[in-house]
């Protein structure tokens, strides 16, 4: 999702501005084809907004990814100098900054600190890219000649696990073909809790503190994801947040859908699995950031004044409708929702009609890259209150730094900034991880803190709060 993110911060401001006066940007409608596997590239392409598709001949009708913004691609043919290795396909109209090779080539050349950098963070991301390769050349390896790994060790104790857990679904299933479709409370309750002892089961095997081999750790986690993708296509909410159709899992419908709390899906079995997931502790702490949200909303809030509350990647913003609809004098509230997705944003255009929100909430599309890098800005008074609950846990430290800068650089004197991100402690963690490729950046107290004091902010957070489930962790700071 961040390669492009990744690339940069091995470079330098002035390295940046080169790369971006290099290309132009260009509006693409669905469709396009933009990379063709087996010709050469005369551009690279980093997404600013949308969706593109990558497709492979070694897997003829399946998409080998779909990125979102902040992705790269065209890297490798660039380093290289040869083909294309897989077909680029735009999914949606989308946003891109095209940089065609010819010239960037003569830049590099001419500026040569420019060219080697640039190189070196090439070499550094796709570096990255073949130890990812290798880890899992490593675990097919191990599938195929390793049999003594299946008999014994990490790998009996997993498919005991998944024997277990599946025979435990199968005999519930069985009880409720027996009762005609009907399912007791008791039944879904004990779905709910056999995926959560499963899930804890599989922290203690593959969780942070285990000393399992990586590439056993991949294999692991393969034979796992193989075991469980047939009942996760049989439900709804669960489901997207595999397919990620958005690009990414936590994208504004799957968010609005773990708020309705409403499971979903195919048969009897999809709507148990389904409803299972929705009371784990990830999902029950997106629920709960809500509300959490919401009273931080109502405690800058004052009747004296206009109020200025804004939010990064915004999604539904149920939490803000939540705080709105409890404020007395709402109307002194100003609102500002940013988010990259415009169909987040066609959403909440929607949900606002005829409510009273509308008449003081601006919607706001800005492109993630850009401001990350400071290259667009956001037109806002002083804020009293900036915050985004679902966004730095997709990205690295460096990011991190910088979007607090920005804010910092926004909010008013004794303006609040509020940052959301999973902690280390999630229980859901190996599931998220491994059955449904929802792969987060966990943080605990003493990282939030550290990027607080790294920022403009320079001291420590003003106080951490956990919501209730204790999976999702609140930093908050307040600009002196």
């Amino acid at each position: 999702m961040n390669s492009f993110l990744n690339l940069i911060e091995g470079l330098s401001p002035e390295d940046i501005g080169i790369l971006f006066d290099a290309g132009n940007e260009e509006q693409v409608i669905a469709g396009k084809l933009i990379l063709e596997e087996g010709h050469q590239a005369d551009s690279l392409f980093v997404v600013l907004q949308g969706l593109l598709g990558i497709r492979s001949s070694a897997l003829p009708g399946s998409a080998v990814a779909t990125v979102g913004p902040g992705a790269m691609v065209g890297d490798i043919a660039f380093l290289t100098g040869g083909d294309v290795t897989a077909d680029v396909r735009v999914i949606e109209n989308s946003l891109l900054l095209k940089v065609p090779i010819a010239p960037l080539r003569k830049r590099m050349d001419e500026e040569l600190g420019f060219g080697l950098r640039f190189c070196r963070a090439l070499a550094c991301l796709n570096a990255g890219r073949l130890v990812e390769t290798t880890r899992k050349w490593n675990a097919e390896i191990l599938r195929n000649r390793n049999t003594g790994s299946i008999e014994s060790g990490p790998m009996a104790d997993l498919l005991e696990i998944i024997v277990r857990f599946k025979a435990q679904i199968s005999a519930i299933e069985k009880e409720v073909l027996k009762s005609q479709g009907v399912v007791r409370e008791e039944v879904q309750e004990g779905v709910t809790k056999e995926l959560g002892a499963f899930g804890d089961e599989l922290n203690a095997l593959l969780g942070s503190g285990c000393d399992i081999e990586q590439s056993i750790r991949d294999e692991l986690g393969h034979r796992l994801h193989i075991e469980f993708l047939p009942m996760v296509l049989l439900t709804d909410i669960t489901c997207r947040m595999y397919t990620k159709p958005r690009g990414y899992a936590g994208d504004y419908l799957t968010i609005q859908k773990i708020y309705e709390d409403e499971a979903g899906g195919s048969g009897h079995l999809g709507p148990l699995i389904d409803r299972a997931f929705l009371e784990q502790p990830a999902a029950r702490a997106v629920r709960n950031r809500r509300g959490l949200m919401a009273g931080k909303i109502k405690e800058v809030f004052t009747p004296d004044r206009e109020v200025q509350v804004t939010s990064f990647a915004c999604g539904p913003a149920r939490e803000l409708f939540d705080a709105f609809d409890d404020l007395q004098q709402p109307e002194n509230v100003r609102a500002h929702l940013v988010d990259i997705d415009v169909q987040a944003l066609d959403f909440l255009r929607t949900t606002l009609q005829d409510h009273p929100l509308e008449g003081v909430t601006e919607l706001i599309h800005a492109n993630l890259v850009y401001l990350a890098l400071g290259r667009q800005n956001l037109d806002l008074p002083p804020q009293d209150l900036i915050y985004s609950i679902g966004l730095i846990d997709y990205f690295g430290d460096r990011f991190v730094v910088k979007l607090l800068n920005f804010i910092h650089e926004r909010l008013g004197a004794g303006g609040r900034v509020v940052l959301g991100n999973f902690h280390p402690d999630n229980p859901t963690r190996g599931v998220m991880d491994h059955v449904l490729d929802w792969k987060l950046i966990h943080r605990n107290e003493d990282d939030m803190n550290r990027l607080f004091r790294d920022s403009l902010f320079g001291c420590d957070c003003a106080e951490l709060i956990l919501e209730d489930s204790g999976v999702n962790l609140f930093a908050v700071g307040i600009k002196s």
